[in-house]
């Protein structure tokens, strides 16, 4: 029994025809398919619907989506309470667009490695004036951070309930503002 040969490539597809067209159902390449009658639908949905959408999503899959465009970036970001980054100094000029996609963060944990520069005071308080909803903030080795720093977390993060502090080289005192 000999095995059947598709003739048409893989690529072709029986489209039904546009609501405009007078034509029947074709063969068509999808690739010229969808160049010649794209439209994002999801362009029409509301944020808020979008985001409705990603909740069903588990997060390999949201992960996935959020690179397709800044919108689906920013509906991701709808649902991400916990985030865990490597702290160095270079952190301070990718703070402002990373935690702008990540608003509702509760949960942070900034680590550093003790053979590198960590974060320093401006940095924390510029992550702590985007995320004002943080409820845990750890840190771990980020050496170059001062009291004012601690203070600046105490300025912008009132509702902080947990904070965890590993190798930091920070006083007593800023420990004692944040509380």
């Amino acid at each position: 029994m000999g095995t059947r040969t598709n003739h048409r490539r893989q690529t072709d597809r029986i489209y039904p025809p546009p609501p405009s067209s007078s034509c029947t159902g074709q063969v068509v390449s999808s690739h010229s398919f969808i160049l010649s009658h794209s439209r994002d639908v999801t362009t029409t949905l509301p944020d808020e619907c979008l985001a409705l959408v990603f909740h069903f999503l588990d997060a390999t899959d949201r992960r996935i989506c959020s690179l397709v465009c800044r919108r689906w970036l920013l509906a991701d970001g709808c649902f991400c309470t916990r985030l865990s980054l490597q702290a160095p100094t270079s952190l301070l000029q990718a703070a402002p667009a990373l935690f702008s996609c990540f608003e509702a963060i509760s949960n942070l944990i900034l680590c550093s490695s003790r053979h590198s520069a960590s974060i320093d005071d401006d940095t924390l308080e510029l992550i702590a004036s985007r995320c004002t909803n943080l409820l845990s903030l750890k840190l771990q080795a980020c050496y170059d951070l001062t009291d004012a720093g601690m203070a600046a977390v105490s300025r912008h993060c009132l509702g902080l309930r947990k904070l965890l502090v590993v190798s930091c080289c920070f006083g007593a005192k800023g420990i004692n503002v944040v509380l």
